[in-house]
């Protein structure tokens, strides 16, 4: 199982009944597949716990799924570096902040605020540029 089977099982998950409503709570910002956070969340646990053997985060991954459409995969990217911020190192954080500043909003910002947050805990000297 690879990240990249994650991807083609929630292609797999999607509900399109389920789709617009997330698209209208999210004042219809992005598409959605319509797979609920708990439906993710099962998923991810079949897939992370085996990425985080590798202590390698895999950029690839994340930037595959940030060019997604369906906001889905944003969490995913998300999650994913969430499982994987022990990993993280300082040359890191322009990655994270492409991130957060792009396709932002509130619901992934949420999830990148505590991977940013782990990173400037590990390298303090990181905070100045954080702060500016």
């Amino acid at each position: 199982m690879s990240l990249t089977d994650l991807l083609v099982e929630l292609e797999a998950a999607k509900d399109s009944k389920k789709a617009g409503p997330m698209e209208a709570y999210m004042r219809h910002q992005f598409f959605f597949l319509g797979i609920a956070a708990l439906e993710r969340n099962a998923l991810y646990k079949k897939y992370f716990p085996k990425a985080k053997k590798t202590k390698i985060i895999d950029w690839d991954f994340v930037d595959t799924c940030w060019r997604k459409e369906p906001r889905e995969y944003q969490y995913v990217a998300a999650n994913y570096l969430k499982a994987m911020q022990s990993y993280l190192t300082e040359n890191d954080l322009p990655k994270l902040e492409r991130l957060v500043v792009t396709k932002s909003w509130w619901d992934t910002v949420d999830i990148l605020d505590r991977v940013v947050g782990s990173l400037v805990y590990d390298y303090p000297e990181l905070e100045e540029i954080i702060l500016k």
